[in-house]
């Protein structure tokens, strides 16, 4: 998928996109993950794509606000509720997947791969999506700043 199936906003700076924010966006400081695309979308989400447009490896989304979040999912996903210190959510893993947030309507799977979704104690939830292992997107998690 390119950046423009992603529907991720516009291309912003990550200081531009930190001044916009209502809430603190956070990094990830994992070598390797020092310098994301940055996208500003509707509702003030913010997201981190790496990999290229035409080949995306990894998307981190920042969105505060959403409230409580259903799922819909296909038979082949699972989902295993998740603690990563005060953050709760859950960890999708397998078929397509569908989120819904109340305050901002469907968000399909975007990336092939899983994700970990996981709600901050500021009320940010925080979306790391990517061909990965839970273990790996829960270090990326806990690297951000």
């Amino acid at each position: 998928k390119t950046q423009e199936d992603l529907a991720l906003g516009e291309r912003v700076s990550l200081a531009d996109a930190r001044e916009r924010a209502q809430f603190g966006i956070e990094v990830p400081t994992i070598e390797g993950l020092e310098d994301p695309d940055v996208y500003q979308g509707r509702l003030g989400q913010v997201s981190f794509l790496y990999g290229s447009e035409e080949d995306p490896r990894l998307l981190i989304t920042q969105i505060i606000g959403t409230g409580a979040l259903e799922k819909l999912l296909s038979q082949e996903t699972t989902v295993e509720r998740v603690r990563v210190g005060p953050a709760e959510g859950a960890w999708l893993e397998g078929g397509e997947h569908v989120l819904f947030f109340p305050s901002t309507g469907p968000e399909s799977q975007r990336l092939v791969g899983n994700t970990l979704l996981l709600q901050r104690e500021d009320g940010v939830t925080v979306r790391i999506e990517a061909d990965i292992s839970k273990r790996e997107a829960v270090r990326i998690f806990r690297s951000m700043r």
